[in-house]
């Protein structure tokens, strides 16, 4: 049908991993990967969204009450923030802790999920037979 499959993933996800691999993140292209979830809700505000829309709780909705920011421990104001200055302007973990006023053993659960869900960035590898 020469149609591509567009998705919903932020940057939040991608380096938290919140994302199931071959599920939400089986897709072609992925249009506002690149901004934080905090970015995305600003986004929403600039282009007038509905507030409901805007202020409404990250959920896969996977079993009732289901919640992003309960399952990973972290609002994503306090994920964004350590991935930022982290990733982007990267800073060491125990810096991030001190900008942030964050107990180190946080900040080092988050960046050791970027690690651990590494795979999941990466396409499957291919057994060599030949």
């Amino acid at each position: 049908m020469n149609r591509l499959l567009v998705g919903t993933g932020d940057r939040s996800e991608f380096y938290s991993g919140y994302f199931t691999k071959g599920g939400d993140g089986g897709v072609d292209i992925l249009p506002i990967a690149d901004l934080y979830k905090t970015e995305v809700r600003r986004l929403g505000e600039a282009l007038g969204l509905s507030r409901r829309i805007i202020s409404k709780r990250t959920s896969p909705r996977l079993w009732p009450g289901h919640e992003a920011e309960i399952e990973l421990g972290f609002s994503y104001d306090v994920l964004d923030s350590v991935f930022k200055l982290y990733f982007d302007r990267r800073l060491g973990m125990k810096t991030v802790s001190s900008r942030l006023k964050l107990d180190l053993d946080a900040v080092q659960r988050l960046i050791s999920r970027y690690h651990e869900t590494a795979h999941k960035r990466q396409p499957p590898p291919i057994c060599r037979l030949r």
